[in-house]
């Protein structure tokens, strides 16, 4: 059983705030406030796909949004990504 990899994938969403108000922090009124500079809204998804064992993580691989997953992609992750990190475990 030690000899196993179990993997599974998720997405990851992130985003950046815009303005000031979108970052807004909690503060005391008499102290200065953090200077905080303008920046462009992004929004994101990466899909992560982690492979494990029973001695912990082995491989951990990020695709960006709009990537299709299909066996081709996947067999080259296993084949390409997860072969050589299983050898260098």
């Amino acid at each position: 059983m030690e000899r196993n990899i179990t993997g599974d994938e998720t997405w990851i969403h992130f985003y950046k705030p815009e303005t000031k108000r979108q970052s807004m922090e909690q503060k005391h009124p008499h102290l200065p406030s953090k200077r905080k500079f303008r920046m462009h809204a992004t929004a994101g998804d990466l899909t992560l796909t982690v492979f494990w064992d029973s001695q912990g993580l082995v491989l951990e691989h990020c695709r960006e949004k709009g990537a299709t997953v299909n066996s081709s992609v996947y067999s080259e992750v296993l084949c390409d990504k997860l072969k050589p990190a299983l050898r260098s475990k």
